[in-house]
């Protein structure tokens, strides 16, 4: 199987989306951009991939419930062919973002014990001050509120994630998972978590908000996968 012309201009496509946002493609996207069947463009990228430039991943569907979607991002090959300086610069982006989401996730397992709680939550903080990107910064904010919710009993733990269920994904979810702690917060009014999460929960719906829904998408399985 070579890299054909009609491959590489799919190819084109994708990188040059994937420059504008640093997020993986969704192939509806793509399709939308070329004037072709998502059909199509599943089946050049799905051919695209295993010529080794791109690279597959998994997110869920923005306003779905549980449901995942299959997005592409270009691998370093991909992007030696249309700016060799750009791929020994910038590399694999989607793999940064896995980076910081593993570490998450890592630390909010500790988090299951009650006698390693502070020590987790000063992780937390300490990362969510010092991310840089707009992703990252929301990883650990989330990362918070997920923390919090595992030290509250069981009742309250069912009810964060009944909601979670149910709710629709996206922004709305993790808006909805920010409300739901500030709700349970100012029935406790903890000290620790009433100076943390009122400094917090002020900024952090404005810049959820402020996501795109990729951004969005990509932060959405974080509370499934943290084993809330």
């Amino acid at each position: 199987m070579n890299l054909t012309e009609r491959r590489k201009e799919f190819l084109r496509h994708v990188v040059e989306l994937y420059r504008k946002t640093r997020l993986p493609v969704h192939y509806p996207s793509l399709a939308k951009t070329l004037g072709v069947s998502k059909w199509t463009a599943y089946d050049v990228l799905r051919e695209l991939e295993r010529l080794g430039y791109l690279m597959r991943h998994y997110t869920l569907t923005p306003g779905g419930v549980g449901r995942s979607h299959v997005v592409f991002s270009p691998s370093r090959k991909a992007l030696q062919i249309f700016d060799p300086k750009e791929a020994s610069e910038e590399g694999e982006g989607y793999q940064e973002w896995r980076a910081v989401k593993e570490k998450v996730l890592s630390t909010l397992r500790q988090a299951a014990s009650e006698e390693r709680l502070q020590e987790v939550l000063d992780t937390v903080l300490g990362e969510f001050y010092q991310a840089k990107s707009p992703v990252a910064r929301a990883a650990w904010s989330i990362a918070l509120f997920l923390a919090y919710v595992r030290q509250l009993g069981h009742k309250g733990r069912t009810a964060i994630q009944r909601l979670m269920a149910h709710a629709p994904g996206g922004k709305t979810r993790l808006v909805l998972l920010a409300g739901a702690v500030l709700g349970m917060w100012a029935q406790e009014k903890d000290g620790f978590w009433e100076e943390k999460l009122a400094d917090l929960l002020r900024e952090h719906v404005p810049f959820l908000l402020r996501l795109t829904d990729e951004e969005a998408s990509l932060l959405d399985p974080l509370w499934q996968e943290s084993g809330l």
